[in-house]
C-alpha cells in the first residue's frame, strides 16, 4: 500500500492437533453353540455365550448380555418299573459239602404305562447253601436238619438200633417243609397209590404184605429214635364189612403191626387190636373212639354193610407198632355190590429222642 513492498511469508499456517485415537464401541462376535442340555429329561437348561470385542479408546460397551439360558430336555422322565415278589430259591445244587441256590424276581413293565423304565438291581442272587459236611452220616432227616439242611430231597442217613448199633446208610426222602423246617423222614413203600380191592370173600383172603424202600431193622431204628411217627390208613367200603360178623371179635379187614414182620409171609399175620385212628386196643375205629360213627350201632363205619360208600381211615402213631406190614381185607366177593380201596400211606417221622 502507498508503494510498499508485498509481505513475505505464507499468510497461512497450518499445524496437528487432536491427534489421540477415536473412540471405537465394542462389537459382539457370533453367539457360540448351545451348550449339552444339564439333564436328559425333566427339564434341564441349556447355554450359550458370546464375547465383545472392544471397546477401544473410550469406546462404549457392547449392549446387551454375553450368556444366555434357556429351558431343554422338558419331557417327562422315565421312572424305574418295580420288582414283582422274589421266586422261591431254587433247589440247592448238592445236598452237602457246599452248593449254591439261586432264585430270581421278574420287573413290572407296566408300574409307569410309558414312562417305565427297567428296573433298577438284580434279577437273580445267588447264595451258598448246604454247606455242611456230608459225614459223618446223621441216624434221619431231623439231624441233617439241624446241621442245616434246607431242601427237601433225597438223602443218606445211618439210624442206630436201640443197642447202640449203626446200621449201613440207606436212602431216604427228607420233607423239609412239612413240619416248619424241622426235618421230616418219610419211609416209603411199594403200595402207596390207591388200590381198588374186589373178589375176595373171606376175612383177610385179600394179602398186601409192604415192600419198604429200606428194611424194617432200618425203618424200626429211625422210628424209634424218633420224637413222633405216623402212618396213614384208610378203608373205603361198599358192603364190606371190617368186623367179622359171623364170629365176634375177629377182623375181616385188617391191618398188622411191627412185631407181624418177620412172621413168614405165607403165613396170615395176626390182626392189630384197632383200626388206624382208634385207641389202641379197643378194638374199634376211629369213629367208635370218638362216638361218631354214621349209625350209633357200630363202632366201624363198614360194619353197616350197605350199598353207600362210606369210609374208615385214621393214623397210626404208637411208634412200637409202627410201619404197618401188612394189610387184609375180605368181604369183596360180590362183584358190583361188594368192594373197597385202601390207601396206606408212608411212615413219616420227625424229632429226635435224646435216650432210648
Amino acid at each position: 500500500m502507498f508503494g510498499g513492498a508485498n509481505c513475505t511469508g505464507p499468510s497461512e499456517e497450518n499445524t496437528d492437533c487432536n491427534t489421540n485415537y477415536c473412540p471405537v464401541d465394542g462389537i459382539w462376535k457370533v453367539w457360540s453353540d448351545w451348550s449339552d442340555c444339564t439333564t436328559t429329561c425333566g427339564g434341564g437348561t441349556s447355554t450359550r455365550n458370546r464375547t465383545c470385542t472392544g471397546p477401544y479408546y473410550g469406546g462404549a460397551d457392547c449392549e446387551g448380555v454375553g450368556i444366555e439360558d434357556t429351558v431343554c430336555n422338558t419331557n417327562p422322565c422315565p421312572i424305574n418299573g418295580d420288582w414283582f415278589e422274589w421266586g422261591q430259591w431254587s433247589l440247592c445244587t448238592v445236598t452237602c459239602d457246599g452248593g449254591l441256590r439261586s432264585r430270581s424276581r421278574e420287573c413290572d413293565m407296566d408300574s409307569y404305562g410309558n414312562l417305565t423304565a427297567a428296573c433298577a438291581g438284580d434279577a437273580t442272587v445267588t447264595e451258598a447253601c448246604h454247606t455242611f459236611s456230608c459225614t459223618p452220616y446223621e441216624p434221619h432227616c431231623d439231624g441233617w436238619g439241624k446241621r442245616g439242611l434246607v431242601d427237601s430231597t433225597f438223602a443218606w442217613v445211618a439210624p442206630v438200633t436201640k443197642l447202640g448199633f449203626q446200621l449201613d446208610a440207606v436212602e431216604v426222602y427228607c420233607d423239609m417243609e412239612s413240619h416248619n423246617g424241622t426235618g421230616v423222614t418219610v419211609i416209603g413203600h411199594n403200595k402207596e397209590m390207591k388200590t381198588r380191592v374186589s373178589g375176595f370173600e373171606g376175612s383177610g383172603d385179600y394179602a398186601l404184605i409192604l415192600t419198604y424202600n429200606i428194611s424194617i431193622g432200618h425203618a424200626a431204628s429211625i422210628i424209634d429214635a424218633s420224637e413222633d411217627c405216623s402212618q396213614f390208613l384208610q378203608w373205603q367200603c361198599k358192603g364190606a364189612v371190617i368186623h367179622n360178623p359171623n364170629q365176634e371179635g375177629h377182623w375181616t379187614t385188617f391191618w398188622t403191626n411191627r412185631t407181624t414182620a418177620y412172621i413168614p409171609d405165607g403165613q396170615q399175620k395176626p390182626a392189630a387190636d384197632y383200626f388206624p385212628g382208634a385207641v389202641p386196643g379197643s378194638g374199634m375205629c376211629a369213629c367208635g373212639s370218638n362216638n361218631n360213627c354214621n349209625s350209633s350201632d357200630v363202632t366201624c363205619n363198614c360194619d353197616i354193610n350197605d350199598a353207600d360208600w362210606r369210609s374208615d381211615e385214621g393214623y397210626v402213631t404208637n411208634k412200637a407198632e409202627l410201619p404197618i406190614v401188612a394189610f387184609y381185607a375180605g368181604d369183596t366177593g360180590i362183584i358190583n355190590e361188594e368192594e373197597g380201596y385202601h390207601v396206606i400211606g408212608p411212615v413219616r417221622c420227625y424229632g429226635t429222642i435224646t435216650t432210648m
